[in-house]
């Protein structure tokens, strides 16, 4: 079963959060259901800003945490101008960012399902699934 991330999700395995046990199990169980894990490139960007703004002021390196970023079972998957393009129309279609609508492309584009906990996200885009919604359609599979 294919599944893309978004920032929403994968920032849950950095910081402790509402939802981080939860994200941190969906990873867990990768392995051992043969879930393929991916993600838009941007995930660095978003998740490297979130590194920053929870370690800012702190005596705190930042650079384990984004190498950590590199580290997961997940395919980053730069962005071409196909999946640019199918972005934009994603974006246009349904009031959503380019941001979002890289991710909502990429589950498209490689029939894959898009887990987020962007709620509004989650509300706009009917073939989203939350974390814990994503959890129970795995265990349905066992």
């Amino acid at each position: 079963m294919k599944m893309v991330l978004d920032s929403s999700v994968l920032a849950k395995l950095f910081f402790k959060e509402e939802s981080s046990d939860s994200a941190i199990e969906l990873m867990e169980k990768g392995d051992i259901y043969d879930l393929e894990f991916m993600s838009s490139d941007l995930v660095v960007y978003e998740i490297g800003n979130t590194i920053y703004k929870n370690i800012k002021g702190k005596k705190r390196d930042g650079r384990p945490y984004i190498e950590l970023v590199f580290l997961l079972n997940i395919e980053l998957i730069p962005i071409d101008r196909t999946l640019a393009k199918e972005a934009m129309v994603q974006s246009q279609k349904n009031n959503i960012t380019f941001y979002d609508g890289v991710h909502v492309a990429l589950s498209k584009l490689n029939d894959a399902i898009l887990v987020t906990q962007d709620k509004e996200l989650l509300k706009k885009i009917k073939t989203t699934r939350s974390i814990d919604a994503t959890m129970e359609l795995i265990e349905k599979i066992d």
